[in-house]
């Protein structure tokens, strides 16, 4: 039975597609528990630890008064900025249930709420299909001795129902250096903040409180393999710079090394980090920025069961 559904499945638990920002189908809202007001928060929220699973949504200070549960809402459709709760309702794709675990500071004007995942609902395919999935998911992982619940997946697959840009992270010392993958990643849209989710156990973690400085690089699509090849260096780092499989150039400001293939990339100063458990927040100031190929679509990654979904509704990412 597993070999079926692993066919069935034909992909990992995420696939990774190809998307320009502006191309982003879905939509995210946040309803308040007691006062049902909604929000459109799709451009300012992201995941930033798995254990517990949390996820972050920029606010003003003072906005959202008293409310301790919400309701994140994924949806495949709608204009930016506009609530329609028909359309919302008609193609909702997921609905997390979720808690305020802990509110941090970004500047004088915004917060940033952080909201613990205490449930999900799922609406993508049907339930006979996504249960199919899902097991099949399981098994694979308990194949791998990786013991992930079905709640868990479930709980990801609604996270993952929004497009996660991967970006490479540069950390750079004079005795360190080490290039690795990301996708909880938030840059706030106006603003020159940068937030990120990175696990406790980094083997960089330590440098990047010390330096405080970091480079994140957008990448495309046909660069994957590259990209994935560097996902072990979370744990082991890069022992020499000249062995990369890739050239490198050096950025404006910090003078640290850039992927050749970079579609652009930022270099930010870290201004405070926050242990949420598995994962550090880490609130960085953006201090320059540079577009090398603005036309260029980037690598995301979206949950395989909502990428069949959207196949289903021929609203489907291009695969790479």
């Amino acid at each position: 039975m597993f070999e079926g559904l692993k066919k069935k499945l034909r992909t990992p638990q995420f696939a990774a597609v190809s998307i320009h920002p502006d191309g982003i189908r879905e939509k995210v809202y946040l309803k308040a528990k007691n006062s049902g007001e909604l929000f459109d928060v799709s451009l300012i929220h992201s995941p930033f630890c798995l254990e517990p699973l949390i996820i972050g949504v920029k606010t003003e200070q003072g906005l959202i008064k008293n409310e301790k549960e919400f309701e994140l809402i994924f949806s495949t459709g709608g204009k930016q900025g506009e609530i329609n709760i028909e359309t919302i309702e008609s193609n909702m794709a997921a609905k997390i249930f979720v808690s305020l675990h802990e509110l941090v500071k970004l500047d004088d004007e915004y917060i940033l709420m952080l909201l613990k995942v205490i449930k999900t609902k799922l609406f993508q395919l049907n339930a006979r299909e996504r249960k199919q999935l899902t097991y099949a998911m399981y098994l694979h992982y308990l194949k791998k001795r990786n013991r992930h619940t079905i709640d868990f997946l479930n709980n990801m697959c609604a996270v993952y129902s929004y497009p996660r840009k991967v970006v490479l992270t540069t950390v750079k010392t004079e005795t360190h250096f080490n290039i690795f993958p990301m996708d909880f990643v938030l840059h706030l849209p106006g603003e020159k903040l940068v937030l990120l989710g990175l696990n406790e156990n980094n083997t960089s973690i330590k440098k990047i409180f010390e330096s405080k400085k970091m480079i994140i690089a957008d990448v495309a699509p046909p660069d994957k393999n590259i990209v994935y090849g560097l996902a072990d260096k979370h744990k082991k780092g890069v022992e020499d710079i000249s062995n990369l499989p890739f050239d490198v150039f050096h950025s404006g400001l910090f003078n640290h090394p850039v992927p050749e293939f970079a579609l652009g990339y930022k270099e930010i100063e870290l201004v405070k980090n926050v242990q949420m458990g598995s994962h550090y927040l880490l609130v960085c100031k953006l201090l320059n920025e540079k577009e090398l190929k603005p036309e260029e679509p980037y690598l995301y990654h979206v949950h395989s069961i909502h990428q069949l979904h959207l196949r289903k509704i021929n609203l489907a990412y291009p695969v790479v």
